[in-house]
C-alpha cells in the first residue's frame, strides 16, 4: 500500500503525506506511546475514518479497575464535529465522513467549571484544532484554549500551511480551508528531555551546557521550571542559543503546586529527585495527575 514518504536530512525530517489512504492504525504501533492517540482526529480530517486499538504511554489516571489512561474526552470532541465511534472487538472505528464546524468549550473537560484542572484539557484543545483542519466550510471556535508549547507549535504549522487562524484571549477561530503551502518548521528544543538532563547534573552536582537551544521558547514555556530551578539554588546563565547551569552543593527545599497551565506535570518527578538533595521538607502538590 501506498504510505507517507519520509526522509531524514541532516536538517531534519521531511514528510510527505500526499500518497496517504490507510487508515487502520496498527496496535503494536500505537501501543508504543501516547501521542498516537492524536492519530485519530488526524486521520478522521484526512480520510473521513479511522481504527485505532490503543494508545501507549504512562497509566496515570486511575478508576476503581484500576490505572489507565484516559481518552473518552478525544471522541466527546470529535463527536461535537459530527464524528461517530462504534467498538469492534478491541478497536474503535471512526468515521466522519464530513466533519463540520462547531463550538467546543475546553472548559467541559475541566475538573473545575471556573479554571483548568486536571490531565483532559490539554488533549480536547488539540483535538478541537486537528479536526477543524478537516471542515469543509465555516468556522471552528474553541473557547477556553489551554495554552501549552506543543499547542502553540501546533498552531503555527496550521497558520504556515495557509489556514486562516485568530488567536485572541479566550478563542481561538479557524477557517475551514485547504492547506496551501508546505511546512518548514524548527521544533522546539525538547523540554522533558532539558529538564531531564537538568535534575541529572543538578543532583549529581554536576555544570550543565546544553547547546543551540531554540532559547526565546524555551524562556518563555519553561519559566515555571526555571523559576523553581533559581529558588532550589541551581542557577542558569544564557549566552546566544547556549544554556549553561550550575546547582548550589546544598539544595534548597521547595513548595510546588503542580496545575494544568504553568508547570509541566510531567516535570515534577525530577524535582522531586532534587528534593531528596535539598536541606528540608519539600512539598509537590499535583493537580493534574494527582495518583502520578
Amino acid at each position: 500500500r501506498p504510505r507517507p514518504r519520509r526522509r531524514l536530512r541532516r536538517t531534519g525530517l521531511v514528510v510527505d503525506a500526499r500518497a496517504l489512504h490507510f487508515s487502520n492504525v496498527p496496535q503494536h504501533l500505537s501501543s508504543r506511546f501516547h501521542g498516537t492517540i492524536y492519530l485519530v482526529p488526524s486521520l478522521l480530517a484526512r480520510l473521513g475514518e479511522v481504527q485505532f486499538s490503543r494508545a501507549g504511554g504512562c497509566q496515570l489516571g486511575r478508576n476503581s479497575g484500576g490505572f489507565y489512561r484516559p481518552d473518552a474526552h478525544i471522541f466527546s470532541v470529535l463527536e461535537k464535529f459530527g464524528a461517530t465511534f462504534e467498538q469492534r472487538g478491541e478497536s474503535i472505528i471512526g468515521r466522519a465522513p464530513s466533519l463540520r464546524s462547531c463550538d467546543v468549550d475546553i472548559m467541559e473537560y475541566s475538573e473545575n467549571g471556573s479554571y483548568f484542572l486536571g490531565p483532559l484539557c490539554t488533549g480536547a484543545t488539540k483535538a478541537a484544532i486537528l479536526a477543524a483542519l478537516g471542515t469543509e466550510q465555516g468556522t471552528t471556535r474553541i473557547f477556553n484554549p489551554i495554552r501549552r508549547p506543543e499547542i502553540s507549535g501546533l498552531l503555527d504549522v496550521v497558520k504556515i500551511l495557509g489556514f486562516q487562524v485568530i488567536e485572541e484571549r479566550g478563542c481561538i477561530e479557524i477557517k475551514a480551508g485547504t492547506p496551501s503551502n508546505d511546512a518548514h518548521y524548527r521544533v522546539i528544543t525538547d523540554l522533558s528531555t532539558l529538564i531531564t538532563y537538568a535534575a541529572c547534573a543538578a543532583y549529581h552536582h554536576i555544570p550543565l551546557h546544553v547547546s543551540d537551544v531554540t532559547a526565546e521558547e524555551v524562556k518563555v514555556w519553561l519559566k515555571s521550571e526555571f523559576d523553581v530551578l533559581t529558588s532550589m539554588g541551581v542557577h542558569q546563565h544564557w549566552s546566544g542559543s547556549n544554556l549553561y547551569m550550575e546547582a548550589n552543593e546544598e539544595l534548597a527545599p521547595i513548595s510546588l503546586d503542580v496545575v494544568p497551565e504553568g508547570f509541566a506535570t510531567d516535570h515534577q518527578p525530577f524535582f522531586a529527585l532534587l528534593a531528596l538533595r535539598a536541606s528540608g521538607k519539600s512539598t509537590i502538590r499535583d493537580m493534574v495527575w494527582p495518583d502520578r
